[in-house]
């Protein structure tokens, strides 16, 4: 219908030449009702924050009460026994995922970057994320507990 070939595509680190392109995709992420807050950690040694932690930060880095931004759910209206899978729904459906390759002059300049490429014939896989009986009933669900906290942005 003249609407335009949406791709995604991958570049590893080492190989210059060569996409993974994902091709005739569609698909939904929704996040239902999802708590955005503004929080602070805790104030007091947590153990969130390890040697590894401590080293990406840099000397003298303290976690203890740091302004966040916290994603949560509410989880209060189901019953104890009661499964809810709600809180997110993925469905994804990928045609065709190939290799391209970059098209260069002799003098190695990129004419056409593999990305934007169509010479894979076919594809090396197909791709369909859903639930249900071979993916047929439609987006899958999620469901998250607990809180998750990001600081330090």
């Amino acid at each position: 219908s003249g609407t335009p070939d949406c791709r995604f595509a991958l570049q590893f680190n080492g190989i210059d030449d060569a996409w993974l392109v994902v091709k005739e995709y569609y698909g939904v992420f929704k996040l239902n009702e999802v708590h955005v807050d503004g929080v602070r950690t805790q104030d007091s040694a947590s153990g969130y924050c390890d040697a590894a932690c401590q080293e990406r930060f840099g000397v003298g880095f303290d976690p203890d009460d740091r302004p966040a931004i916290q994603l949560s759910y509410d989880h209060s209206d189901p019953g104890s026994n009661t499964a809810f899978y709600n809180d997110a729904e993925i469905f994804l459906n990928a045609g065709k995922v190939a290799a391209e390759f970059n098209q260069s002059d002799p003098s190695g300049n990129i004419i056409v970057p593999g990305y934007l490429r169509n010479e894979t014939p076919g594809a090396a896989i197909g791709l369909r994320m859903a639930d249900g009986v071979n993916g047929s009933g439609g987006p899958a669900q999620l469901r998250f507990d607990g809180n998750m906290m990001m600081y330090g942005y």
